[in-house]
Order: structure tokens, then C-alpha cells, then sequence
């Protein structure tokens, strides 16, 4: 058997990791505010300045983002905000408290 095939020990298929998406660098992250218990970032992107919450939408309820990607999460503990478009995920480290 061929190592990583299907049905091989291996198993586990090689992915290639993708380049994070261009907007990444273009998001400012300027701080993180906690409103009704829900974590929000305060961020820039674009000459639009806002807030960024779980759920979010870019194209729909947000111009911080572009349409397709959405907040998966503002995850404080380990001082990320992480994003999704699909199937796909990323993140951007918030700033220092």
C-alpha cells in the first residue's frame, strides 16, 4: 500500500494549507469591548470602522467583511478572532489587553 492512500495505515489525506486571504492585512484590529455579555472587536477595514460579533456577516450585516466570510468566533482566551467562509477558516490575533 501506498503511504496516505485510502485504506493505508497512513490514512490521512495530504492537504495543502492555503495562503490566508488577502483581507486579513487590510482588517485593523484596534481592541476588543465586551457588550451584554457577547465579546465584540472594534475593527477597521475598507475606511469602515465598527464592530465585529459571533454570527456577523460580511455583504450582509457588516461592511468589515467581504461577502462570504462571517465571525465564527471572537475567542478572548487565546486572544483570536476567527473567521469562516465555508468550509474555510482563519484567524487574526486580537491586540494585547
Amino acid at each position: 500500500m501506498v503511504p496516505g492512500a485510502p485504506g493505508s495505515a497512513g490514512g490521512a489525506k495530504a492537504v495543502a494549507a492555503l495562503p490566508p486571504p488577502a483581507f486579513l492585512q487590510q482588517l485593523q484590529i484596534s481592541g476588543v469591548i465586551q457588550s451584554g455579555g457577547q465579546a465584540e472587536v472594534v475593527a477597521t477595514f475598507n475606511g469602515e470602522s465598527g464592530s465585529l460579533r459571533r454570527g456577523d456577516r460580511g455583504g450582509r450585516e457588516t461592511k468589515l467583511l467581504p461577502p462570504g466570510w462571517s465571525v465564527a468566533a471572537v475567542d478572548i482566551q487565546k486572544g483570536r478572532l476567527n473567521l469562516q467562509s465555508g468550509d474555510r477558516k482563519v484567524s487574526k490575533p486580537l491586540p494585547p489587553p
